[in-house]
């Protein structure tokens, strides 16, 4: 698996020979679950059906965060060469700032996913 890669501000960055950096298997797996689980819902113009519900399940109203916990995992259980999700948590700060940290497992062993 490869995918473009991403610095700790997630952005692409060159490498050491000044190429595009390249993430490969579990990184580029971890990659692939963060951009999914990053993408909002009817975000993609093809595909307005898939992404994550982040205003109608937490924003709009009443919060409803272990519906959007189960949308998360169904997310990241879609991901190519991702097994199962072993392991999630969430938080929400007084800032109402949502956090997620999500150990999954891939084809290429256990990695961790978190993000807000």
């Amino acid at each position: 698996m490869q995918t473009l890669a991403k610095n700790e501000n997630r952005d692409l960055y060159l490498d050491s020979s000044g190429n595009i950096a390249i993430s490969t298997d579990l990184q580029a797996c971890l990659e692939a679950c963060e951009n999914a689980v990053s993408t909002l819902l009817g975000e993609q113009i093809y595909q307005i059906d898939e992404g994550m519900p982040n205003f109608e399940l937490i924003w709009n109203g009443t919060p409803n965060y272990k519906q959007f916990e189960i949308a998360i995992r169904n997310t990241l259980e879609s991901v190519e060469n991702v097994l199962e999700v072993t392991n999630f948590s969430f938080d929400v700060a007084e800032s109402n700032t949502f956090r997620y940290n999500a150990e999954i497992k891939t084809i290429f062993g256990l990695g961790v996913v978190n993000g807000l």
